[in-house]
């Protein structure tokens, strides 16, 4: 049985007068329940999807996608805070799924925010590279690697509204920041 997300709040950003508008939606609800072109994975440095969302993710989509993550991470190397790749989504109803490695809270001494706004602008980069038109964002850091929601939320919203002005003919059309729970 298919669940809704709840959408709790839209809106449009038109950088230009002649260029397209993307509309993003903040939505409460599962992330695996999205229907778009990409479902961003929060990720860890080696992809190993063993506790909360990206366990969530790999679990809906199949074997596969930890196949390929082992595979991708033995031939390339460990990741770092603000690294992504676009890799397929198994049994999942999207066409790509981008794993993204967020900051992990030290106290904001260490440049989380930062880190964090460069992470979703290389998820919308890399989105857009691959002629996504829509994608589903988590919360990135906001959950095991303990940034706190306020400053998720500033650093995720900055870095969408900064890119959709700097890239005014993005094939991005859709961004969903999808959230577990209202309180978050």
């Amino acid at each position: 049985q298919q669940h809704v997300n709840k959408t709790i709040h839209s809106f449009l950003i038109k950088p230009t007068a002649s260029a397209h508008c993307v509309k993003v939606e903040i939505v409460e609800g599962s992330i695996v329940n999205e229907s778009v072109s990409a479902l961003v994975n929060a990720a860890n440095e080696t992809l190993e999807h063993i506790g909360g969302l990206a366990k969530i993710i790999s679990d809906a989509g199949g074997p596969s996608i930890q196949a390929e993550c082992n595979t991708y991470i033995k031939a390339k190397g460990k990741l770092k805070p603000g690294d992504v790749v676009c890799l397929d989504s198994g049994d999942l109803p999207c066409r790509k799924l981008i794993h993204a490695v967020g900051p992990r809270w030290m106290g904001g001494g260490s440049n989380e925010e930062t880190t964090l706004y460069f992470t979703v602008h290389n998820i919308l980069k890399l989105a857009d590279k691959e002629s996504l038109e829509s994608i589903a964002l988590p919360a990135i850091s906001c959950g095991v690697f303990g940034v706190p929601a306020d400053i998720c939320a500033r650093a995720t919203l900055k870095s969408i509204r900064d890119f959709c002005q700097g890239n005014v003919s993005s094939n991005i059309h859709t961004i969903r920041c999808v959230l577990c729970d209202q309180a978050a």
